[in-house]
């Protein structure tokens, strides 16, 4: 089943779109030199950088994803969040202090100084893998939600997410990535929040309708205790299991070790990762709630909502889709859908353009006979970024 936006919704998406090249040419201004280009001249403010941080790790995958959490378990997996501010302490206290002593412009140039350059490279190497394939799962489960909309198919839709990402990503630098991904959260954000108030308008008794049906699905709590290591998640699986994986990507992916890197100092950087949790905290709590708010939305509506799944079971990628496709009026399901497409950019943006810093700084930079030109710099950077855009988008 598929619905076609009507030419508001067009409209408005192609306004986002608009505005995203706007801010991209609005930063290519301000990325003459390569240090613009790969860190925003470390002078980029550390609100934006917190807000890009968490723009990146939320992605469509993850609005769609907890949405359906919400929609089948309830608020359960908030829970991790414990783990995630275990991690954010660590990093807090242990990394980036290292990070913030040196000049650095990659997470494994700084390996190399202790365990020599082959440990970086096979670093670098393993994060570029990673990032790379985590991109195009992030494309195409996009492309499969947004099928729902367009006429478009999967592949289509895969190259028009790329190639936007690509464009303001190689223009812009950092600088552009960032500011954009200010925008995407923001419209994220909204979108969940509008459709949650919309939701609550159809409903007889509005949100506590919604806040009474919480606790009374398949994992009631909200805070699992239990020791028992085949329940997950419990909040010892939070911390554990949760908290060494989230340690891992907080303090030595390049993708958020780059955003430390581009603040001014060691005050900025901490402040920068506070508000990173802080708003992934609210938005994974606004989106379950979204979830939860659906759920009840759906058995008012006599589960509407699901007769747009296409397997045998409720797909976790077509509850919000199906919701906008259901129920959203003309204009507002322009916003959802350009919140979808936000939501899967900002994460792409950076995996584009951490993997082209990395590229350049840990293999051409490292193998070159001598430094190179500033000139020759920039250009690398915006070629490698091009080159990885391409590889998200046809791998």
């Amino acid at each position: 089943m598929s619905l076609a936006l009507a030419p508001l919704d067009w409209t408005l998406l192609g306004l986002y779109g608009a505005v995203v090249v706007g801010v991209a040419l609005r930063a290519r201004r301000q990325s003459a030199q390569s240090e613009d280009f790969l860190l925003g001249g470390r002078r980029l403010p550390w609100w934006a950088l917190g807000v890009s941080i968490i723009a990146t790790a939320f992605s469509s995958i993850s609005l769609l994803g907890w949405t359906w959490k919400g929609y089948s378990e309830g608020l359960f997996w908030i829970q991790l969040q414990a783990g995630e501010g275990l991690a954010v302490a660590v990093v807090a206290v242990v990394f980036l202090p290292w990070y913030a002593a040196t000049r650095a412009t990659t997470a494994y140039e700084l390996l190399e100084r202790r365990y020599g350059r082959a440990t970086r490279w096979v670093a670098s190497a393993a994060f570029h893998v990673a990032t790379l394939l985590r991109a195009g799962i992030l494309l195409f489960a996009t492309a499969k939600a947004l099928a729902l909309f367009t006429e478009l198919d999967v592949d289509a839709s895969i190259l028009v997410v790329g190639l936007a990402a690509m464009a303001y990503s190689s223009v812009g630098g950092l600088g552009a990535v960032v500011w954009t991904d200010l925008l995407q959260m923001t419209l994220v954000v909204g979108g969940v929040i509008g459709s949650i108030a919309l939701i609550a308008g159809d409903l007889p008794a509005g949100l506590a309708q919604v806040a009474g049906g919480i606790g009374t699905g398949v994992r009631p709590d909200v805070v699992d205790l239990s020791p028992d290591p085949a329940r997950h998640p419990s909040l010892w699986s939070a911390l554990i299991a949760y908290g060494v994986l989230a340690l891992s990507v907080a303090a030595t992916s390049q993708t958020p070790v780059q955003r430390y890197l581009a603040c001014r100092d060691l005050a900025q950087a901490r402040r920068a990762l506070v508000l990173s949790f802080g708003i992934g905290l609210g938005v994974m709590a606004l989106t379950l709630f979204l979830g939860v708010a659906l759920y009840a939305w759906n058995a008012h509506h006599g589960g509407s909502v699901e007769r747009w799944h296409t397997g045998a079971a409720v797909a976790s990628d077509t509850v919000f889709p199906g919701f906008i496709a259901e129920r959203v009026p003309t204009g507002l399901a322009g916003l959802l859908v350009a919140a979808i497409f936000a939501a899967a950019m900002s994460s792409i943006d950076s995996a584009i353009h951490s993997m082209a810093t990395a590229t350049q700084v840990d293999f051409v930079e490292r193998l070159a006979r001598g430094p190179l030109a500033d000139r020759r710099r920039l250009a690398w950077a915006r070629r490698l970024t091009v080159l990885y855009a391409d590889g998200v988008g046809f791998h």
